[in-house]
C-alpha cells in the first residue's frame, strides 16, 4: 500500500522518507507532550531514534503515516517482536518472531473521531497479517487517556492483563494495560 486514498484529501501511506519519518517522530511525541503529559524518555522512546533502522530497513517492520492536504494527521507502526517487559506479559506471548506489536498509533485532536484511528490500525493488521510468520498482534496502551480501552476494544482488541507500573514519578499518569489483536478470522485470542 503505497498510498490510500480515503476522501478528504486523506492518505494513508508506507512512511519510508526521512521528512515522513521525522512528520511521525514529531507526531508521537506532540501526543506524548499533549495526551500523556510527559515528555521524551529514551528507555521508552529508542525506536524514534533509530526510525530508519527499526521502520524501513526490517520488511517486517512498517510505518504509517496519514496526511490530509499534506498536513500530516496521524501515524501507526507496526514492530516485531515481544515487549521488553513485564516479564510476565512477554511469558504469555508466543516466541518474539512471531509477534507483532502495534505502537505508536496517533490520531491529532481534530481528526479523532472521525475514524482515522481505526483505519491505522486495520491497514497495520493487513500487512501483519499477510505475514505468516506473525501469529499474534500485541499492544499495550495507557489506560489512563479518556477513551483509549474503548476504541482498542471497537477495534476487537482484548486484554491480555494489567500490571501495575513501576514506582517513579510517572507512576501517576501511566497505566499499562496488555492487550492482543486477532490477526486473521477465526483466529482466537490468548
Amino acid at each position: 500500500m503505497d498510498g490510500v486514498d480515503g476522501g478528504n484529501d486523506l492518505v494513508i501511506e508506507v512512511a519510508t522518507r526521512l521528512e515522513q519519518l521525522d512528520q511521525v517522530r514529531d507526531l508521537v511525541m506532540d501526543s506524548v507532550r499533549r495526551d500523556q503529559g510527559y515528555g521524551y524518555r529514551p528507555e521508552w522512546h529508542w525506536d524514534l531514534d533509530r526510525i530508519v533502522e527499526i521502520y524501513v530497513d526490517n520488511p517486517r517492520n512498517r510505518m504509517l503515516l496519514a496526511r490530509s492536504k499534506e498536513v500530516s494527521v496521524g501515524c501507526c507502526g507496526i514492530r516485531v517482536g515481544t515487549p521488553a517487559g513485564p516479564r510476565e506479559v512477554v511469558s504469555m506471548l508466543p516466541p518474539r518472531a512471531h509477534v507483532a506489536q502495534i505502537v505508536r498509533l496517533v490520531v491529532t485532536p481534530g481528526w479523532r473521531r472521525r475514524g482515522l484511528g481505526r483505519r491505522l490500525v486495520e491497514e497495520s493488521l493487513r500487512h501483519v497479517s499477510a505475514d505468516p510468520g506473525f501469529t499474534t498482534a500485541y499492544l499495550h496502551t495507557n489506560a489512563l487517556v479518556p477513551g483509549v480501552l474503548q476504541f482498542w476494544q471497537k477495534c476487537g482488541a482484548r486484554v491480555l492483563t494489567s500490571f501495575p507500573d513501576p514506582v517513579d514519578a510517572m507512576n501517576e499518569k501511566l497505566r499499562t494495560v496488555h492487550m492482543t489483536l486477532p490477526l486473521r478470522e477465526g483466529d482466537v485470542h490468548l
